[in-house]
């Protein structure tokens, strides 16, 4: 490797520099002149340069050096290696600065910083149903319905409103928003407007929606809007009907934008303040129409346009193997176990919310409730595992999404940020 490099650089210098003395090449390549000859020596054996006569010149040495074809090859392939390795050694050097950063998480904070609290999650998430109307390309649920785990079921109302309870009453001034969405299509739930209103009349923070908005019939938006929904996040994900039908498999673009923009007319007719956002999951397939997505809904009375970054749920629908198995060290804790709590359609308090196969469920939220289970002993160890990077838990220890969840403090803004700037008129 180091004859190589020296190789390189000789080659290198003789090609910029063919009429200059030894004594100069030395010393511009930081070689001994000894060091120098041999190099220059091995390069002729083997062909890659060869010597002319400077006889008419008495201010040049006798000879200067030039590359033969075979030893511009050679330089060509050497600087291709060359850059190879700078690039290797400036990844290597990234991962050395990721690290130094894991080491000095203390001056990070992470752990309950501005809106986390350790007495009540920020975010209560609840999945409706397990149903859902698509197939995504993106999403687990094609697979999650063939699983064992999967049993088409609906969140018994029931547990709704024990849930708004403790919000309205432990969570109050603590939970910022009540995020209703699922392991399928929300909508699809038969009580879901009278469960979204219940929590909207009764929680005393923020109710947020996220649908595909293909059920969105001119009765039902009517329905939603007369819920006071806060937020009403539609995700599309496609700026064309081809795209949209390859990745929102079952979907028809031309009516969810129809829906969109009719939703959008009843609640200006309304005087209804419910926002209306639409988002796009960016990934292979759609992303060469982000902009075309963006400059189509900016121009539309939308209250944001939303791109989210593609995950994997949790490691069950990878997206890029190679960054799942990247070295434990540089990874950072994960938002989750600071952040929410989820009520999934089974009845079940779960950590994840990515979590497709129940292998992030804590209990039955029968029997608990959300405090005693956001403050207990599996929680607080779950929050030393990801400070540390020790992983017991076999769940998380696979997950490659951590990456995609952003603290209060990072640049990368996170839903609760859109959330508080939409909701709160909070800058962000």
């Amino acid at each position: 490797m180091e004859n190589s490099q020296d190789h390189f650089e000789v080659l290198r210098k003789i090609q910029k520099e063919p009429e200059t003395t030894q004594r100069k090449l030395a010393k511009d390549l930081g070689f001994s002149l000894g060091k120098l000859n041999y190099c220059l020596k091995a390069l002729k054996e083997k062909g890659l340069i060869k010597t002319r006569n400077f006889k008419k010149n008495p201010n040049k040495i006798n000879y200067f050096y030039v590359l033969t074809p075979r030893g511009i090859s050679e330089k060509t392939r050497l600087t291709l290696n060359f850059m190879k390795r700078k690039m290797r050694e400036y990844d290597e050097l990234k991962d050395e600065l990721k690290y130094e950063d894991n080491l000095n998480m203390e001056n990070k904070n992470y752990g309950f910083v501005g809106r986390l609290s350790k007495k009540f999650p920020s975010q209560v998430m609840v999945d409706l149903t397990e149903v859902c109307n698509l197939a995504c390309i993106h999403c687990t649920h094609p697979e999650f319905k063939l699983s064992t785990v999967y049993g088409k079921r609906m969140l018994d109302p029931e547990l709704n409103k024990k849930m708004i309870k403790e919000v309205s009453t432990v969570g109050k001034g603590i939970t910022k928003y009540i995020r209703y969405t699922s392991n399928g299509e929300p909508l699809v739930h038969p009580r879901s407007y009278e469960m979204i209103q219940d929590a909207v009349e009764n929680s005393g923070t923020k109710v947020t929606l996220t649908t595909n908005g293909t059920l969105l019939n001119e009765k039902r938006m009517f329905k939603i809007l007369k819920t006071g929904l806060h937020m009403i996040d539609i995700s599309t994900d496609a700026a064309s009907n081809d795209t949209y039908k390859k990745i929102r498999v079952g979907g028809d673009l031309d009516v969810t934008r129809s829906n969109i923009l009719k939703l959008l007319k009843l609640r200006e007719e309304a005087n209804s303040k419910t926002k209306i956002i639409v988002s796009f999951v960016e990934q292979k397939e759609n992303s060469h129409e982000v902009e075309d997505f963006k400059d189509y809904w900016q121009q539309r009375d939308v209250d944001e346009v939303l791109i989210r970054r593609l995950h994997s749920n949790s490691g069950s629908n990878l997206v890029d193997k190679l960054k799942s198995s990247d070295n434990q060290k540089n990874r950072r804790p994960c938002l989750y176990p600071w952040e929410r709590v989820i009520l999934n359609a089974r009845g079940k308090l779960a950590f994840c919310p990515t979590d497709w196969y129940a292998k992030s469920e804590l209990c039955s939220y029968h029997d608990k409730t959300i405090q005693e289970t956001w403050q207990n002993t599996f929680y607080k160890d779950l929050r030393s595992q990801h400070i540390q990077c020790k992983f017991s838990n076999k769940f998380c220890k696979q997950c490659p999404d951590w990456r995609n969840t952003s603290w209060p403090f990072d640049e990368n803004k996170s839903y609760a940020d859109l959330v508080e700037k939409v909701l709160y008129n909070e800058s962000v």
